[in-house]
C-alpha cells in the first residue's frame, strides 16, 4: 500500500514525540493550571483574579495540546490518548507561591519543546521542526502578554 501523500515525510519517531512529550505535557499542565483555577476560586482563598488568569493558561494549554492534534492529523499521523496524571500539588498558600509554580511549570514546558525540537531535528523532518521551533520562540511571550 502506497504511503498517504500527507505521510510521507512525516516520521514515526516524529509522531511518537509529538504525542508522548508534547502533547501530553500541554494537557498536564492544562491539568495543573485548572487545579490552580479553581483552588484560587475557593471561599477560604477567594482569589478571582488569580482563579481567572490560571484557568486562562488552562485554557491556553489545552489549545496547545488540540492544534498539536489536528497537526498530527493533517499530517497523516496517528493520535495516542494516555492517561493525565492529578497534579502534584494541589494546594499553594498565596498567589505568589502559585505563580511561582506556574513559572517552573513553563519552565519545564519550555524544556520539553526544546528537547522536542532536538529530537524532530535528528529525525529528519523539516516541517516539524520548524512548528516547534516556533512554538518554543513564542511560548515565552505569549503566556505572561495579557490580553
Amino acid at each position: 500500500m502506497a504511503v498517504p501523500r500527507t505521510r510521507q515525510k512525516f516520521e514515526d519517531q516524529t509522531n511518537i514525540i509529538l504525542n508522548t512529550q508534547l502533547i501530553r505535557t500541554y494537557l498536564q499542565a492544562s491539568y495543573r493550571y485548572l487545579a490552580m483555577s479553581k483552588y484560587m476560586d475557593r471561599a477560604d482563598m477567594a482569589r478571582p483574579g488569580f482563579s481567572k488568569f490560571f484557568m486562562e493558561a488552562s485554557e491556553r494549554e489545552y489549545g496547545n495540546a488540540k492544534a498539536l492534534m489536528n497537526y498530527i492529523n493533517k499530517r497523516g499521523g496517528q493520535l495516542d490518548f494516555y492517561t493525565i496524571p492529578t497534579p502534584a500539588r494541589t494546594t499553594w498558600a498565596d498567589g505568589l507561591e502559585a505563580v511561582t509554580d506556574s513559572l517552573n511549570m513553563q519552565k519545564e514546558i519550555q524544556k520539553e519543546i526544546l528537547d522536542a525540537h532536538t529530537q524532530v531535528e535528528a529525525a529528519g523532518d523539516p516541517h516539524d521542526n520548524d512548528d516547534i521551533r516556533d512554538d518554543s520562540n513564542l511560548i515565552g511571550i505569549v503566556f505572561w502578554r495579557r490580553r
